[in-house]
């Protein structure tokens, strides 16, 4: 009992010294709202800095804005954009995907993408080059790079193949 009673004294001596130096060590709400300023400023610098095509860039940076400044139309317009172009990218990958897979004569041993380059050409279209793997009917392996290009026109997504190359 008396080793309990000393552990219960430390918990609790242990649990004031926490409150203490938390108190001690939180910002004043001046110091709060100077820190939150800094951090607008570097948001707006950051997206300032960054091309308008850095899609992830620039909807975790307006994403952020937003948390600071929610009532403002400008980010909120800038975010939809954004969360479009990634939705757009993420549907490319997927449709690409299919694509690569239609193109094997055996789809079903198509295996190992890897996504090597993409990026926005422009905010209408998206460019994504990629490698995969597949093996013939014969059970010969063989490597492939392919290009595509998305395009957004009047809300609706279209692919087209820039080319499909073994190497």
């Amino acid at each position: 009992m008396e080793k309990f009673k000393k552990r219960a004294k430390y918990i609790i001596i242990l649990f004031v010294v926490m409150i203490f130096v938390g108190i001690v060590t939180t910002p004043s709400k001046e110091e709060q709202k100077e820190i939150t300023k800094q951090e607008i400023v570097q948001l707006k610098e950051k997206l300032k800095q960054s091309s308008k095509l850095d899609v992830e860039t620039n909807l975790y940076t307006i994403k952020k804005l937003l948390e600071h400044e929610p009532d403002n139309e400008k980010y909120k317009k800038e975010y939809k954009k954004y969360s479009y172009m990634d939705k757009v990218a993420q549907t490319c990958r997927i449709g690409i995907k299919k694509r690569d897979i239609e193109y094997l004569k055996n789809p079903e041993t198509y295996d190992n993408q890897q996504y090597l380059k993409d990026g926005w050409i422009n905010d209408k279209v998206y460019v994504l080059t990629s490698a995969f793997t597949g093996k013939n009917k014969l059970d010969i392996e063989y490597k492939f790079k392919s290009q595509y290009k998305c395009i957004i026109k009047d809300d609706a997504v279209t692919i087209e193949n820039i080319f499909i190359n073994k190497i």
